[in-house]
């Protein structure tokens, strides 16, 4: 195949990636089209790149955590690491493809150029046409099939001196066609060697494209499918158990958690038997504890499809209400 051929499926290839970019995240296309790709260590809504940097104190993360990674559970990621892993993903691998592909295209376009070396045929020989037509001009016997000049006494009608100089020029003319065909195998082959590594260096992009991509969306389902919300009221007559003054009561879960390790998140209210209601504005939120003015609501239990919450219900409450979020700590 040839060198302008491969440099043109690999142009094709490099058009169907730069077609089909990473969605920018934490950047704008100000930010990409003006290549301000450095990090920051704030958030600031007005500048168009807010890529974090990859200092731990910047992603408030454990350094030992970009080193090693989660050991065993995670219960959340910071905003901060989120944007820097997303962001970064994104503008580094849609540049790249951008550079490669201009780097592609400045090399096709190179390989088409006159540098000035002369044409040869289809056998590797100096064409009769790059011939200065002073050297043969009293020469009748010239071959277009094989590009030699038959030089003898019957065929020129030059002096013994002048014919002298005519075969130097030819050996001299013949030594540097020779130089530059060597010449330009050498830049052939150099060239050659330089698109074999493109091709794999593409591959290997792809790859890395691949896997993170995979990796990526691996994420955004963990994340998504590990939030669960639900309300619940209960009447306060309407307990599981006591002992103690304590009251216990099974909430079914119109969900399934993936095993019993997860967080509980929410805020409470009630109705007073009088009648009158008492709503939460602004709660203070615990995990797997409920508090609002008097009451105290607590997780007793976990199940994967229930939970069973525990509460020394005043004489004076007719309904708890319970407004939370179960989290998976995957």
């Amino acid at each position: 195949m040839a060198i302008a051929d491969i440099l043109s499926a690999l142009i094709t290839k490099e058009g169907t990636l730069t077609g089909n970019p990473v969605a920018p995240f934490a950047y704008s296309s100000t930010a990409f089209a003006n290549d301000d790709a450095d990090g920051h260590s704030d958030y600031n809504v007005a500048r168009e790149n807010n890529i974090p940097t990859a200092d731990p104190d910047v992603l408030d993360v454990n350094g030992t955590v970009l080193a090693k990674g989660f050991r065993s559970q995670a219960s959340s990621l910071t905003r901060m690491l989120m944007n820097h892993f997303f962001g970064r993903a994104s503008y580094n691998l849609n540049k790249t493809v951008e550079v490669m592909n201009s780097l592609l295209a400045g090399l096709s376009s190179a390989l088409g150029a006159n540098n000035g070396i002369a044409t040869l045929d289809s056998s590797g020989k100096l064409s009769s046409s790059q011939i200065p037509g002073e050297i043969v001009t009293s020469v009748n016997g010239v071959s277009a099939s094989n590009n030699t000049v038959d030089i003898t006494g019957e065929d020129i009608n030059v002096s013994s001196s002048s014919s002298t100089k005519v075969n130097t020029a030819l050996a001299t003319l013949q030594s540097n066609i020779e130089a530059e065909a060597t010449a330009r195998r050498s830049t052939d082959t150099t060239l050659q060697s330089d698109i074999d590594d493109l091709e794999t260096a593409d591959q290997t992009l792809q790859t890395n494209i691949d896997t993170v991509s995979a990796n990526l969306a691996s994420e955004v389902t963990k994340i998504t499918s590990c939030f669960h919300v639900h309300s619940v009221t209960i009447n306060t007559s309407d307990y599981t158990s006591s002992d103690a003054n304590q009251y216990y009561y099974r909430v079914s879960l119109p969900f399934t958690m993936r095993d019993t390790n997860y967080s509980v998140l929410g805020f409470a209210g009630y109705n007073l038997k009088s009648g009158s209601s008492t709503t939460v504005t602004n709660p203070a939120v615990f995990e797997d504890v409920f508090y609002f003015n008097d009451l105290l609501v607590a997780v007793y239990e976990k199940g994967t499809n229930y939970i069973t919450f525990v509460t020394p219900v005043p004489s004076s409450y007719s309904k708890i209400f319970l407004n939370f979020i179960c989290i998976d700590n995957y």
